[in-house]
């Protein structure tokens, strides 16, 4: 009897919380609570439910590569909000999903610009563009609930101000001088201020000002001071992106690459006496540099930002001042005809240009160049510009544990702009893995009298090399010299015509083409002497290996005289000095690759 009085119990409370459950209404619960529609949340009075709003301030558009946000807010209610000049996004989760005919109705923004309004899979996303100081943008979300609100709308404006900027200065004798990335500081300790243009967040400044130096003080809420403490000769990575101003802004291009010890210098090497001679100090970060044909200045191209973009100076050698060129194009590495410069503009494709100018930047020639032409080189006379043109990947030759790829020869008149190309004038092989176009460090080289031009062509590990000289003016190879072993493209020809160099390899010009092996590879192109007495060979593609001055004796072959050790080549002048750039904190250069950003 117990046992059947007991089941009758428990039934009964079943049923009653069966019936409790059917009579409980369907609305008045809140997204998080458990209740639910048909899989789907609703708010008070079946209103839609917004949630996790957010809005994230962008940096201005020349940053976006870099930086993909500012600031991220997170609201929950109506008010207003701080945002930068950059691009602004707001998104929030809705439940259940609208249609586009509620988003329509429901969604409002008000202020300048294309504003674009999206929603998807229960997000709805509002992009504002770029802006100045001053300008307010509103949105409107009306007939919604807010999770931790009792309204039924979202109101919210967002005023633009000016992300906080900084200046980074350094205190030499008793002066603030103001420093720039890659700029060398000379020997720490070294007291150093960061000068904002707001106040600032302290407590985000001293995180970041701590893992620098130490003895952080503040002259005023804009102005913060620290010590580099002392040390051997380093690089110093200052980035100041984090900072934040008292409303929430991260500062604004704010990273600076700089260097303790001696910076870099340049030298004039007499091979004749064996002296150097200490010039003037350079900057650092060199990609390429060429000393005219007189000694008194030199072509200096170093990297920009840290990126891939590059900048060109005209340096006085004898006391180091500097004059940039015009920053909106490229410069080839040479002095044409001893007294002009090369540079190159490349927009949108296939439109490749050059021109040729003055060191005053005085247009002498100009005109159109094909699209991808690579490893240039230009004739003794200046009148010429030769290149080569590389086949795309998808389109080489598979070999083995390798591939083929072709390299078209292109020579332009500078003068009159015209065009001649010789297809697959020349190969080269690279292995399965590698890059097709790593350790190629030049390409054709023109004899002294600007009539032949000789290249290298790679064909393969068992074939090696092939070097193929083509007389100019008929168009036609009327010399072809096999080389046994595999080597690079970086060849030249001495001025005197008796020499070739090929890779490692220095061959005579006339049959039967004897070959000398120089003991040491070679990165880059080799430097001849205006006399052919002495040319200077470099170990690395990037310029900074060792360097090594030859002397040319017809009787017994090169001859290696001197060793400059790890320094960076800047050609020959008319009298038959080397120059060079010499800086002993040279491994902590900044070399670029696939994934440079302006913060590596």
């Amino acid at each position: 009897m117990r046992r059947r009085t007991r089941l009758v119990e428990v039934a009964l409370v079943l049923l009653a919380v069966l019936l409790l459950l059917l009579l409980l209404p369907t609305g008045g619960c809140r997204k998080g609570s458990g209740a639910q529609d048909d899989g789907q949340s609703e708010g008070q009075d079946g209103l839609p439910l917004v949630s996790l709003a957010c809005v994230v301030s962008k940096p201005p558009a020349s940053m976006r590569m870099w930086e993909r946000e500012r600031a991220r807010i997170f609201v929950s209610r109506s008010g207003e909000v701080i945002v930068g000049t950059g691009a602004v996004v707001f998104s929030a989760s809705i439940e259940p999903q609208p249609d586009e005919e509620w988003v329509k109705e429901n969604v409002k923004v008000e202020g300048p610009g294309q504003v674009e309004i999206s929603c998807s899979e229960g997000r709805l996303r509002c992009s504002f563009p770029e802006g100045p100081p001053g300008e307010t943008m509103t949105l409107t979300i009306t007939g919604v609930d807010l999770p931790h609100s009792d309204e039924d709308a979202l109101v919210l404006s967002m005023k633009r101000v000016a992300e906080p900027t900084v200046v980074l200065e350094v205190n030499v004798d008793g002066e603030w001088r103001q420093v720039s990335t890659s700029d060398c500081l000379g020997d720490p300790p070294l007291r150093l201020r960061a000068r904002f243009s707001k106040d600032m967040d302290r407590d985000s400044v001293e995180t970041i000002l701590e893992g620098l130096g130490t003895d952080i003080t503040w002259t005023d809420d804009r102005t913060a001071e620290f010590t580099l403490p002392s040390g051997p000769p380093s690089l110093v990575r200052v980035n100041l992106w984090d900072a934040q101003d008292t409303s929430g802004l991260k500062v604004l291009a704010t990273i600076w690459r700089l260097y303790t010890g001696d910076p870099p210098q340049l030298y004039a090497f007499d091979p004749e006496t064996g002296e150097e001679t200490s010039l003037c100090r350079l900057p650092a970060d060199v990609y390429a540099a060429a000393v005219s044909p007189d000694g008194r200045t030199v072509l200096h191209i170093h990297y920009h930002e840290r990126s891939w973009e590059k900048r060109a100076l005209l340096v006085r050698v004898n006391d180091g001042t500097s004059r940039a060129l015009d920053a909106a194009y490229g410069y080839h590495p040479a002095w044409l005809g001893g007294q002009h410069l090369l540079r190159l503009h490349r927009g949108e494709r296939p439109d490749l240009s050059y021109q040729v100018i003055t060191t005053e930047e005085v247009v002498v020639h100009e005109g159109a160049l094909p699209w991808g032409l690579n490893f240039r080189a230009v004739s003794p006379d200046g009148k010429h510009l030769s290149g080569l043109v590389i086949e795309h990947p998808a389109d080489v030759r598979m070999s083995g544990d390798g591939w083929f790829a072709a390299g078209h020869l292109v020579i332009v008149n500078l003068e009159t702009g015209e065009h001649r190309l010789f297809s697959d004038f020349v190969s080269k092989y690279e292995e399965v893995g590698t890059c097709l176009l790593e350790g190629l460090a030049e390409g054709p080289f023109w004899s002294p009298d600007g009539r032949k031009l000789a290249a290298v062509s790679d064909l393969g590990p068992e074939r090696g090399c092939t070097l193929l000289v083509l007389d100019v003016a008929s168009g036609t190879v009327d010399a072809e010299v096999p080389i046994a072993s595999q080597q690079n493209w970086a060849g030249s020809w001495s001025p005197d015509g008796l020499y070739w160099t090929v890779g490692s390899l220095l061959l005579e010009t006339a049959p039967p083409h004897s070959i000398a092996d120089l003991g040491m590879a070679c990165g880059r192109k080799p430097e001849w002497s205006p006399d052919a007495k002495w040319f200077a060979i470099n170990t690395q593609h990037d310029g900074w290996g060792e360097t090594v001055v030859f002397r040319v004796d017809p009787a017994s072959g090169p001859v290696k005289e001197k060793s400059l050790g790890t320094v960076f080549p800047c050609g020959w002048d008319a009298a038959g000095r080397f120059y060079f750039i010499r800086w002993p904190a040279f491994e902590f250069r900044f070399e670029p690759s696939v994934g440079t950003t302006g913060y590596d």
